[in-house]
């Protein structure tokens, strides 16, 4: 019966919108999913720009607002999609490669070289910054903006230093009933040199309001951080029912489209249950020139939490957990309407809670969950990347990338661990360079020994030797553990290629360098190898520049 009231309710307003239903023999997906096609028009009437560098009475009501929530570990809702849990005998659950260790280095790899490494939280006031970090970031040249719960912040020259922007409601008059809170992530198409700026609202009536929530693209055409226009995207438009909401986005690029994705959930608060997933794309030439109305192909599914796979080009891969044995596949070429997607096996994992506390005690990672983090295309090798909790051989959380073979029907390839047994690795994001190689940013930390705290990494594409995991760099060290009831740190950190050097990578990172607020680093940053060390000074005999660093 409910199904049946969805698909009323989802045709009414598509047919209000004046939206096109596509076949069902055009959106082959599994039962109870479909494409509709629609549109949304464009904002172009922004405030006043100098509201973006000051906070607000509103927005220091919301801080506190959200502080609340926060403690009492309402802000979020858990868990994301429903996954069916297979219940293994610990003898499986085995680590499949070497123990990491901290500072390990492979091959020639000597650890990524972090170019920028600098705090955008400096420029935001204490009560703005939140403990649930969620860290994103897009890079063009010197002009980088930085994003994270409850706060947002531009640089001009390289990431060297950075400005508050106010994200209450940012540049554009937030949606009718509505306020930001508190998600937000960041895109950059290369092609056309454009900043996408993802902004999450939520209706103001938490206690059971019959609206909607949306979730609004900002669009910086030339990356000079001038907000042109936005649009927003709420969860009727695109096929979900009244009463519904968005979290947990992403937003990347291929080169024709810009994709995003979201979990939906329904209200009241705190009773939040599960809406589905959506994945939508939008032309890029339409965003690049703010055109109006915008085209959009919309996707809804029942599973949901999904990551996209960075480096694709004109097909677009993203994936969800169906257990904790299987992982649902889904690929969107650019000529087709809708995606296809197909279910593989993958090695199996544990999905308890996590437990990785620090020296204070604080399990700085309690709220986190399997949740897919991040995707790649590197060649023709796919992959996704999550955090399994600990359980059988794995004393502490791990990070673990499943690859499958792209120009194979996908089939599966390996799976391969990034643990430790004196530690956890935690948040990990990845992004694929001009060459192929693989970088991103983790957490790690517990133990009783470390603190939470997060590097830079690199390795090398799985197509050429195998992922060689895991030269890292720290960028940020923890003191202190995440002081909230359940011990959320957030539900993830980001990382892209860097414009207009694509060998290199930008990224975000966390820690608690205090107790309380979270900071937050941005970073760009390098591959580096062993023949590059003795460089700098060695004809002429001064060697301040050297690295001590060795193979």
């Amino acid at each position: 019966m409910r199904r049946t009231t969805f698909d009323l309710m989802l045709v009414l307003t598509l047919t209000m919108a004046g939206a096109e239903l596509v076949p069902a023999e055009e959106t082959p997906a599994p039962p109870g999913d479909r494409v509709v096609h629609t549109t949304t028009e464009r904002l172009d009437a922004p405030r006043d720009p100098s509201l973006l560098g000051q906070t607000t009475p509103e927005s220091e009501l919301r801080f506190a607002e959200l502080e609340a929530r926060l403690m009492e570990g309402r802000q979020h809702p858990k868990p994301g999609a429903p996954m069916e849990i297979v219940n293994l005998d610990p003898s499986v659950l085995v680590p499949r490669n070497p123990p990491v260790d901290l500072g390990r280095q492979e091959g020639l790899v000597v650890g990524p070289v972090l170019y920028v490494n600098t705090s955008p939280s400096d420029a935001v006031s204490v009560s703005s910054r939140s403990e649930v970090h969620e860290p994103a970031v897009a890079a063009a040249g010197a002009r980088v903006f930085y994003t994270a719960n409850w706060y947002s912040a531009t640089s001009s020259d390289g990431g060297e230093n950075f400005s508050y922007v106010n994200p209450y409601p940012g540049p554009f008059p937030s949606p009718v009933g509505e306020s930001f809170c508190c998600d937000q992530t960041m895109a950059h198409d290369p092609g056309s040199n454009t900043i996408f700026w993802l902004q999450q609202f939520m209706p103001n009536n938490w206690a059971g309001s019959t609206d909607t929530g949306t979730q609004r693209i900002n669009v910086d055409r030339h990356s000079d951080g001038v907000w042109d226009c936005a649009y927003d995207i709420s969860t009727t438009l695109v096929g979900f029912s009244a009463n519904t909401w968005f979290d947990y986005p992403d937003l990347t690029v291929s080169s024709n489209y810009l994709y995003h994705s979201s979990n939906t959930f329904t209200y009241p608060n705190p009773n939040f249950g599960w809406a589905g997933g959506y994945v939508g794309r939008y032309p890029l030439s339409e965003l690049a020139s703010c055109s109006t109305p915008l085209t959009i192909d919309a996707y809804t599914s029942s599973s949901g939490s999904f990551r996209f796979s960075r480096g694709a080009e004109t097909t677009m891969y993203f994936a969800s957990h169906q257990s904790n044995t299987a992982l649902r596949v889904w690929n969107w070429p650019d000529a087709a309407p809708g995606p296809t997607s197909v279910l593989k096996t993958v090695a199996g994992w544990s999905n308890a809670s996590r437990w990785c506390p620090g020296p204070d005690g604080r399990n700085w990672c309690g709220s986190h969950d399997g949740r897919i983090q991040s995707g790649f295309l590197a060649g023709e090798t796919l992959g996704f990347v999550w955090t399994p909790s600990q359980g059988g051989s794995f004393p502490y959380p791990y990070v673990r990338i499943s690859t499958l073979d792209a120009a194979n029907d996908l089939t599966p390839i390996d799976d391969i661990d990034i643990w430790s047994p004196d530690l956890a690795y935690m948040y990990p994001s990845v992004a694929v360079n001009s060459a192929g190689q693989l970088g991103g940013t983790v957490m790690w930390g517990g133990g009783d020994t470390h603190y939470p705290s997060c590097s830079a990494w690199v390795a090398e594409s799985p197509t050429e030797g195998g992922l060689v995991p895991l030269a890292h760099t720290l960028s940020i060290a923890g003191n202190f553990g995440a002081q909230n009831g359940d011990g959320r740190s957030g539900d993830y950190t980001m990382s892209e290629v860097y414009y207009p050097d694509a060998s290199q990578f930008v990224g975000s990172c966390f820690a608690y360098p205090t107790l309380g607020r979270g900071a937050s680093t941005y970073i760009r940053f390098g591959r580096t190898a062993a023949a590059e060390v003795f460089t700098d000074g060695f004809e002429s005999g001064d060697t301040s520049g050297w690295s001590s660093a060795t193979p």
